[in-house]
């Protein structure tokens, strides 16, 4: 790789002193990328067939689900068999998490992820930390144009610990990145954000796509700009034509969309020709009907997705509740990525506060990673909010186009705390006939 300034060289010698096993798997990565017909079908069939021994080795659910299944010494020879495998489902992700986990990797190697709950009950998984998967992530940005190293601005979750905080700011020194926690935006955060923006010029801007549309309807609002934008990169939720046109328009740079979930990451992302790659190396896509036959491409279908490489806690054949369609055609800009078309997945809200404060969406992704099993289910919803029957989530309205969603009794107190902390005039039970309970704010008006 042709390094082209004295900020990406100090990153690329710090990686390779520091973690040279990103490194390794970076030229991997690009390898794999770059194989074409038999060869990349091989490579491809050779991590199906590791992964479902992997499980049948380690997990006693997959051992009983694939006996059940009538495999036998959980072996696949082609793969017409692993399409005869059956589909994991969230049911099972929620009853069975402690049996799928892969005892005899050490527990210090599992980073738990969980999902938002926008179909019923959070589940949780796991995710190998001595994956590199950043790496994917580094692969994308060049695909924009860009370079990892490069000036970054960043909106999503943000709440690291103390005693890491320094060694990842000297570990990025000299790149200048910029953070906003969108866990709670207060009022003043955008301007602030802003000002730290144009110090630190950053060359991209990724987060959220609730949050960055909020920070481009900031910009608008107030008719500033970021001239040293060169893409914006949008994660957690889709992209609507709608959202990519107002925001391209208000940054003067191309806004990207990438598709993944809490339960694999890096799943797909756009290229720069606006067409959606999905990473088939490392994560394997099947569209099938609603009896579980697999389609053939062009065809729409409900998406079983495989991660190849997730040892730790795997998910092979998993129905993750998407539908997607899978391409039969090449793209203009070069990649040998696969194409799907538009993910038909799931938007998400802006939750407002009184005093002007609001909580994007997306953020409620993530509000479960270490809250304890349960659920407090949302008990109504309409045009002018949500209302839940956990009397600390009281108080909230919604600004979007759907209702819906979950928050647990536990959620994290960084929420719980800040959630109590918008009440405004109390509480009232507000019984409504064959609905349950909902807590509304006292005097806010709009209550159902």
């Amino acid at each position: 790789m042709k390094m082209n300034s004295l900020q990406q060289k100090i990153f690329y010698l710090k990686n390779r002193l520091f973690r040279p096993q990103s490194l390794r798997w970076e030229q991997e990565f690009l390898h794999d990328s770059e194989l074409d017909g038999e060869a990349r079908s091989a490579l491809i069939f050779s991590r199906m067939r590791h992964i479902v021994r992997c499980a049948w080795e380690n997990s006693a659910f997959y051992r009983r689900k694939y006996r059940a299944a009538g495999l036998e010494d959980g072996i696949i020879r082609s793969r017409a068999d692993f399409e005869q495998l059956p589909p994991l489902e969230k049911d099972d992700l929620r009853n069975y998490a402690d049996e799928i986990v892969n005892n005899t990797i050490p527990a210090g190697r599992r980073r738990l992820s969980t999902t938002g709950g926008s179909t019923g009950i959070p589940v949780k998984v796991y995710h190998d930390r001595r994956l590199p998967l950043d790496v994917v992530g580094w692969h994308v940005v060049r695909m924009f144009g860009g370079d990892i190293s490069d000036n970054a601005a960043f909106l999503a979750r943000y709440n690291p610990h103390k005693s890491v905080l320094p060694v990842n700011q000297l570990m990025w020194f000299p790149t200048r990145r910029c953070f906003l926690d969108v866990s709670l935006i207060r009022p003043g955060d955008w301007e602030e954000y802003y000002r730290r923006c144009l110090k630190n010029s950053p060359r991209y801007l990724q987060g959220y796509v609730g949050a960055i549309e909020e920070f481009a309807g900031f910009l608008s609002g107030h008719s500033l700009r970021l001239p040293s934008l060169r893409f914006v990169w949008t994660t957690a939720a889709p992209l609507s034509e709608s959202s990519r046109a107002f925001m391209e328009n208000v940054f003067n740079c191309p806004v990207y969309s990438q598709y993944g979930c809490c339960e694999i990451f890096h799943l797909a992302c756009e290229c720069v020709d606006k067409e959606m790659h999905y990473f088939d190396t490392i994560r394997h896509f099947e569209a099938v009907d609603p009896a579980g036959r697999l389609l053939p491409e062009n065809q729409s279908g409900e998406l079983l997705v495989t991660d190849l490489l997730n040892e730790v806690f795997p998910l092979i054949r998993y129905r993750n509740g998407d539908r997607i369609r899978i391409l039969d055609r090449k793209c203009s800009c070069g990649s040998k990525f696969p194409l799907i078309d538009k993910v038909q997945g799931r938007t998400t809200d802006v939750i407002r506060f009184p005093d002007g404060s609001c909580v994007p969406g997306d953020f409620l992704t993530t509000i479960f990673d270490h809250a304890p099993r349960g659920r407090t289910a949302v008990s109504g919803g309409s045009a002018s909010g949500l209302f839940f029957d956990d009397p600390l989530c009281s108080g909230f309205r919604t600004v979007g186009r759907r209702g819906g969603g979950v928050l647990r009794p536990a959620a994290p107190e960084i929420f719980r705390n800040r959630v109590a902390g918008q009440r405004r005039g109390g509480v009232r039970n507000c019984q409504r006939p064959g609905k349950n309970p909902v807590y509304c704010e006292r005097g806010g008006g709009g209550g159902q």
